[in-house]
């Protein structure tokens, strides 16, 4: 297959027919496009198409679609050993898509993201080295559709280092992606906050920033899941106070209280902080101690300032950012070394380690099927009143309030089947 009009033109025909509602023309036209897909540069095909400003939008996201099923189905060599994909296309197709990528819509973006992410997978970092060099090149454009389009990409590329089990070669890749990228992320974390207090009233411009910072905590997070890393354990001064300062900004022109059913990105951010913090909390407990008790204490101003808005339902919706901050709590309690707890009695912490013993399993259903010893431990909670006697987080807003603003939504009824629709506590 040529790379030519006439089959551009043809292969837009048969992707406009895969989306007729229509069985009898739009099955005889995916038919087609699957026993095409083993030609020799059929994907490059596709490619050219979706960067054709001409074609109809609906084409070339469907182009985009069936481009990335197409790399999900044939990257991967089979255990056979046969190779479906030509071998001047793959070099092809590693040439074109990051920079096709983003200068593309969003809606196309994300299609590439995802495909990205699967040749990466088989290919990065032996078979692809120019990949993160290209990448970080774009952070220098200035442009924010094309920098989002590049984490979106890390995001999508790193977050299996959340999951996958340690190996030598993954230990290799990660190095590597570090030695690359770990100050690029830096410095553009640092430079993108320095852009919000520039269009501190400029609420479109807002909008992208903080959508930027979103992307940069996702991979952040990925970046240090499996160990801390030594560039950021170098530069905690720089993230913590960073991360901990966007955990408490507040931008009004972000936030809209007519919006009832959906977190904007504040509250989207407000997870990823949590999120890392809780991950420095658990597993980097020694270099974390230092930033914890503001931390707590942020934590805290989060999960007050919730309101009765479907949103912020703390449990029955489990809302990411509400869940996430009690992971940061739950990560710091009730050790004495962090002052928000240094004065906590010995009851409220026993009531602490109730609650820290029954995580979201199962059996602990919670207040579903909640066992009595559950809704007792948040009983002596609720009913440390803000006397001295119990003052129970010296740095925290008071505890009852919290505890009424938050915790008093997963009441014992059915509806708030608390813990097992959320995260975490």
């Amino acid at each position: 297959m040529e790379v030519t009009d006439e089959n551009l033109a043809t292969l837009a025909n048969y992707l406009q027919q895969t989306l007729n509602p229509d069985p009898n023309i739009r099955r005889p036209a995916e038919k087609f496009l699957e026993g095409v897909e083993v030609n020799q540069n059929y994907a490059i095909l596709l490619l050219h198409l979706i960067d054709k400003d001409a074609v109809d939008q609906t084409i070339r996201v469907a182009a985009a679609i069936v481009f990335k099923n197409y790399i999900k189905r044939n990257w991967p060599v089979d255990e056979d050993g046969v190779d479906r994909i030509h071998s001047s296309d793959r070099a092809t197709i590693k040439t074109l898509i990051v920079s096709l990528m983003l200068k593309s819509p969003e809606s196309i973006q994300r299609q590439f993201s995802d495909a990205v992410s699967i040749i990466g997978k088989c290919d990065f970092p032996d078979k692809w080295p120019s990949l993160i060099p290209e990448m970080v090149e774009k952070f220098n454009t200035g442009d924010f559709h094309v920098i989002n389009g590049v984490l979106r990409t890390a995001h999508s590329l790193f977050k299996r280092y959340r999951y996958e089990f340690k190996s030598q070669r993954l230990w290799e890749e990660i190095k590597h992606v570090l030695d690359n990228f770990a100050k690029p992320l830096t410095d553009l974390f640092v430079a993108t906050i320095d852009l919000a207090s520039k269009h501190a009233d400029n609420p479109q411009a807002l909008r992208v920033i903080y959508g930027s910072l979103v992307l940069i905590c996702k991979v952040f997070y990925s970046l240090n899941c499996q160990d801390l890393p030594e560039f950021f354990e170098d530069n905690m001064g720089i993230w913590m106070p960073n991360l901990l300062n966007l955990l408490q900004v507040k931008v009004p022109c972000l936030e809209d209280p007519q919006e009832d059913e959906k977190p904007g990105v504040l509250e989207q951010l407000r997870t990823e902080i949590c999120e890392c913090c809780a991950l420095y909390a658990l597993k980097y407990e020694e270099e974390f101690t230092a930033h914890a008790p503001p931390f707590v204490t942020a934590a805290w101003g989060v999960l007050l300032a919730t309101t009765p808005q479907t949103k912020y339902d703390a449990y029955k919706h489990a809302p990411p950012f509400v869940t996430a901050a009690w992971g940061v709590l739950l990560a710091t309690t009730p050790q004495t070394k962090y002052d928000a707890y240094k004065h906590a009695p010995p009851f409220v912490t026993a009531a602490w380690g109730v609650l820290l013993a029954t995580t979201p399993q199962t059996k602990y259903d919670a207040y579903k099927h909640a066992p009595p010893f559950v809704t007792a431990a948040w009983g002596v909670l609720l009913a440390t009143t803000p006397q001295t006697k119990y003052d129970a987080y010296k740095h925290a807003p008071p505890f009852v309030t919290a505890a009424c603003g938050v915790l008093l939504a997963t009441t014992p009824q059915t509806k708030y089947d608390a813990v097992s629709t959320s995260a975490m506590w």
